[in-house]
């Protein structure tokens, strides 16, 4: 085999790799999953309306996330709530 056919083959080689190569899971997904020992796709949607005590906790929870554990370092993950998501 010549050079040029190996450098040839390893480029469709490669082109064919990434062409079938899986896509990335999204995080959130996997931490579902995991958490759930389910896939995501497969569990109901549950909904509930929030009552005036998770407002508090959720308004604390970003207070406190904002102001605390970033600067100490420590890993964070901040989830939102339906409508508390797009308050300030």
């Amino acid at each position: 085999m010549e050079p040029e056919e190996l450098a040839d083959a390893i480029k469709r080689l490669t082109e064919w790799a990434v062409r079938h190569a899986p896509e990335p899971e999204a995080q959130p997904r996997v931490r579902l999953r995991e958490h759930f020992d389910a896939d995501p796709t497969d569990l109901p949607i549950v909904t509930r309306g929030l009552q005036a005590w998770d407002r508090l906790r959720d308004r604390h929870r970003r207070t406190r996330t904002r102001r605390g554990p970033a600067r100490r370092g420590r890993e964070h993950h901040v989830r939102a709530v339906g409508p508390l998501a797009h308050r300030p």
